[in-house]
């Protein structure tokens, strides 16, 4: 019983109680948070290639702390990122040094990834991207 009292206490407070802050925010939100980290610890090792490109490029993909990082984006200048996921999908964007966004978006199969990202900076011509990856260690 007492472990039933403490676990709902723990919930409460992660998740935002009644007095709590962020007890304001809509329960989505709360739960959009909370599930931002689902996916940590798996890498996914895959290509990534630009729409019209039959090669591409080899790419790992992993999601730690929070963040998600694509390697083969680490030359321009990106750096991990947040994301948000509900265990099968995730969604993130991603900035680089020079103004430049990936907008990452991604749905789990099994042990593989499939997403994609559409990179954009202001004055230059938008590109698109797909990536497919298979899970790394697992």
């Amino acid at each position: 019983m007492l472990d039933k009292i403490l676990i709902g206490t723990l919930a409460a407070l992660l998740l935002g109680a009644p007095g709590n802050a962020s007890a304001d925010k809509p329960a989505d939100d709360r739960a959009a948070r909370a599930a931002s980290g689902a996916l940590d610890g798996k890498a996914f090792k895959g290509k990534l290639k630009k729409k019209g490109d039959k090669k591409g490029d080899a790419d790992v993909v992993t999601f730690q702390g929070g963040t998600v990082h694509s390697s083969a984006c680490d030359a321009f200048g990106f750096h991990p990122s947040a994301y948000k996921s509900d265990g099968k999908t995730f969604e993130a964007e991603c900035k680089s040094d020079s103004g430049a966004v990936m907008k990452w978006k991604g749905a789990f199969k099994g042990k593989s990834l499939k997403a994609t990202a559409s990179w954009s900076k202001e004055g230059e011509k938008p590109m698109s991207f797909s990536y497919e990856g298979t899970l790394q260690g697992g």
